[in-house]
């Protein structure tokens, strides 16, 4: 893995949502970043660069023309950033870029007050469930396929997950007691370890004021067997990420699902969902966030 702090002009691209021959005209003309050189004479930028161009392309969809942010000083873009961000919550179409760029910027350079300061802003003008849909999910989105490209390393990955994961936690606590009588089993199988999109789930079934049975992390599915007995729940929810449970994991639900037929089993995976479709009745696939929040919308 190369240094996190080195990107070639291919990963820029990805990373900055501009084309490579764009950035060359950029640093031609305007000097807008001065790319270090490899010993082979090939382009690299750094972690500085990288913010510096998330700033300006946000600038740009606000209506900057590229040649006003040249004449700019860092510090003024960056307080044109914190305008938008502070004042302008539904711009750019109501993707939050400004609150997005914020968090990348944040992961990237370990800055954990700026990672909390751009979250806590979020909350407080759209709402925690709001704040999930529309910055979390994209945030997630953009860090998962920087990650699977090597652009963002395993360390960042799991800072922003941490703080989010906090967040989450204390944001489901503050909840109140559950009132319906519907109750869910939430847990990841053996192996999985990246619960985000659980704990996710966890405050959506709270917030709705259904009762959360929340296992976490790494469960053995033999033990889902005593769970369920004592508890009786409606739904279990559960997913499977990675690929080490790919040739277990659909018989292990299919055994449940035809060894308890009260509870609904809710199964998500980028992997299996074909291996479990249809069979017993019992397994619903979710193929995505939307599909669980239409669940629970109906429920209610």
């Amino acid at each position: 893995m190369k240094p996190a702090a080195h990107y070639d002009i291919a990963q820029l691209e990805r990373l900055v949502g501009v084309k490579a021959h764009t950035l060359r005209k950029w640093e031609e003309r305007y000097q807008l970043i001065s790319p270090e050189r490899s010993a082979g004479n090939i382009r690299f930028y750094n972690d500085a660069q990288v913010i510096q161009l998330l700033n300006i392309t946000l600038l740009l969809s606000e209506g900057f023309k590229i040649s006003q942010i040249a004449a700019m000083s860092s510090a003024t873009i960056r307080k044109h950033v914190q305008n938008i961000q502070q004042h302008s919550p539904e711009s750019n179409s109501g993707k939050h870029t400004a609150s997005l760029h914020q968090l990348l910027s944040a992961t990237l350079t370990f800055d954990e007050l700026l990672f909390e300061k751009t979250v806590d802003l979020a909350v407080k003008q759209l709402g925690m469930l709001r704040t999930v849909r529309e910055l979390f999910y994209p945030f997630f989105y953009k860090i998962g396929w920087m990650w699977l490209s090597d652009e963002v390393s395993p360390a960042q990955e799991h800072f922003a997950s941490n703080i989010i994961r906090r967040k989450l936690i204390v944001a489901s606590d503050t909840l109140p007691r559950p009132k319906k009588k519907k109750t869910f089993i939430l847990f990841l199988p053996p192996g999985e370890w990246h619960e985000i999109s659980l704990l996710l789930a966890d405050y959506l079934v709270r917030l709705k004021g259904f009762k959360s049975i929340y296992l976490g992390q790494n469960v053995p599915l033999q033990n889902m067997t005593k769970v369920i007995e004592t508890t009786s729940p409606d739904f279990v929810l559960t997913l499977f990420l990675s690929r080490q449970n790919e040739q277990t994991a659909p018989d292990a639900i299919r055994h449940l699902a035809k060894t308890y037929k009260k509870p609904k089993f809710l199964v998500s995976s980028p992997y299996m969902t074909k291996d479990l479709a249809g069979e017993p009745k019992n397994i619903k696939i979710l193929h995505s966030s939307e599909d669980f929040e239409k669940l629970l919308e109906k429920l209610t």
